[in-house]
């Protein structure tokens, strides 16, 4: 691998948003969201990262509704 195609991915929690991590192709975590408290596996690849939630968080965020 090049080191131009070696980049850092910023990983976001899939439920509220929330940063956790910047890592290399090819990291593979289990982290807990320090916002929502979401248990998440992720793996960073060549296309971007995979994000699995292991546990929903324990307040999910309120999405507002859509004015009509």
């Amino acid at each position: 691998m090049l080191m131009s195609e070696d980049f850092l991915q910023t990983v976001c929690c899939s439920s509220c948003g929330s940063v956790l991590s910047k890592s290399f192709g090819g990291t593979k975590s289990y982290v807990r969201c320090p916002k929502c408290q979401a248990e998440l596996y992720y793996e960073a690849g060549k296309h971007g990262a995979t994000i699995k939630i292991i546990k929903e968080p324990k307040n999910p965020p309120v999405i507002p509704a859509v004015p009509t």
